[in-house]
C-alpha cells in the first residue's frame, strides 16, 4: 500500500512541478501562464493486465514550486524544502526532504513527466498517462484547471500539531 501511495504521489506531483524542462508540454504552458493554480483531478491506476487497482479524486494547488494535494485518501504538502505525505486511512505521516535535483524518481517525481503522454482535450481539461517499468498505468484526468488565490506559505506546510495523537509521524529528513 505504501508503494502504491508513493506512486500516486509521484505522478500527481510531477504534473505541477516540472516546468523548466517541460516548456513544450501544453499542460505546463497553461499552468505557467496562470501563476498560482487550483486543479481538480481524477486518478486511475491499472496494473499490467489492465485491471484497475486504485483510484482517487482530489484537488491540487500549486504556487511558485510549492504544492498541496488534498483527497479523501491522502494529503500531500510540499513547501519546497520538505514534503509531507499523510495517509489518512493508516493514520501515518511520512516527512522527507524535497529534492528537485535527485536522479531517483522516488525522490524526484519531475523525471517522470518527460515520459508521460499529456493530451489537451480542447475543453479546458487534460489527460496525462504514465506507464512505469513494472507495467502500471497511471491515468490522470484533470477536469478543472484555474487560477488560484495567492496562498500564505503556511498553506503549504503540514501543521503536525493539528493532527490526532493517534497519527504516527516518521521524519526522514
Amino acid at each position: 500500500m505504501r508503494r502504491l501511495c508513493n506512486h500516486i504521489v509521484l505522478i500527481l506531483t510531477l504534473i505541477v512541478t516540472y516546468s523548466v524542462e517541460a516548456q513544450d508540454n501544453v499542460l505546463m504552458k497553461k499552468i505557467n501562464s496562470l501563476g498560482p493554480v487550483q486543479m481538480k483531478y481524477d486518478l486511475q491506476v491499472d496494473n499490467a493486465d489492465g485491471k484497475g487497482i486504485t483510484s482517487q479524486s482530489g484537488t491540487l494547488y500549486y504556487q511558485n514550486g510549492l504544492y498541496r494535494l488534498d483527497s479523501k485518501e491522502l494529503q500531500i504538502i510540499c513547501d519546497g524544502k520538505s514534503r509531507w505525505i499523510y495517509n489518512k486511512s493508516s493514520e501515518e505521516v511520512v516527512v522527507s526532504k524535497n529534492d528537485y535535483h535527485s536522479s531517483s524518481p522516488v525522490d524526484n517525481p519531475l523525471l517522470l513527466l518527460a515520459d508521460s503522454n499529456v493530451k489537451d482535450n480542447g475543453d479546458g481539461t487534460f489527460r496525462v498517462i504514465y506507464s512505469d517499468k513494472n507495467g502500471y498505468h497511471y491515468i490522470v484526468k484533470i477536469s478543472s484547471l484555474k487560477k488560484s488565490e495567492n496562498h500564505q506559505t503556511s498553506f503549504f506546510v503540514l501543521e503536525e500539531s493539528q493532527l490526532s495523537d493517534d497519527v504516527i509521524i516518521t521524519d526522514l529528513r
